[in-house]
């Protein structure tokens, strides 16, 4: 009776500070903090470190002036609150995987678009089947030459859906 009193009061300070209260089990709980707090501090992390002059224009969209505000609020955040939500959260590493995959992918698709427009331009042809192009499922068949010299990272692995980053 004592332990749960007590509990009740602790937690209560963050219901009287405004703080909504949520039934979750661990497990529901660590796959939200990957996929929510840790992604949003790997992404604002990952810009903030890019070397890009990421500041204030005359031209920026809504867009923008959110991914300021979100470097400048993660990197403004301790780099041991970042480690944390990596290393003790196993669902991170499966995210911080999601991303990196998703990241190769887009690139491949990027040059698969420049690699069609390139053929397009050069054998004035429209059709994909006069010149094969390289899929962005499988690199392996791509013009190596090619993805090399654009930086294509090779051996991405795919993180798993289920079951480390899948809410039951």
């Amino acid at each position: 009776d004592d332990a749960i009193d007590r509990c009740e009061r602790f937690l209560s300070i963050f219901e009287s500070e405004g703080c909504r209260m949520v039934q979750l089990t661990c497990r529901q709980h660590d796959v939200y903090a990957a996929n929510s707090q840790f992604l949003t501090h790997l992404i604002g992390r990952t810009l903030g470190e890019t070397g890009l002059s990421l500041r204030k224009t005359p031209i920026d969209t809504k867009g923008f002036e959110s991914v300021l505000r979100l470097v400048e609020t993660t990197c403004d955040d301790s780099f041991d609150l970042f480690y944390g939500l990596y290393r003790y959260n196993t669902h991170s590493k499966s995210t911080l995987l999601c991303l990196r995959k998703a990241l190769a992918d887009l690139e491949l698709r990027l040059i698969d678009l420049d690699l069609q427009a390139e053929a397009m331009t050069a054998g004035g042809s429209t059709s994909k089947t006069s010149q094969q192009l390289p899929s962005s499922r499988n690199i392996d068949n791509a013009d190596d030459k090619q993805h090399e010299q654009a930086g294509v990272w090779r051996n991405v692995q795919t993180a798993p859906t289920t079951p480390n980053n899948a809410v039951d």
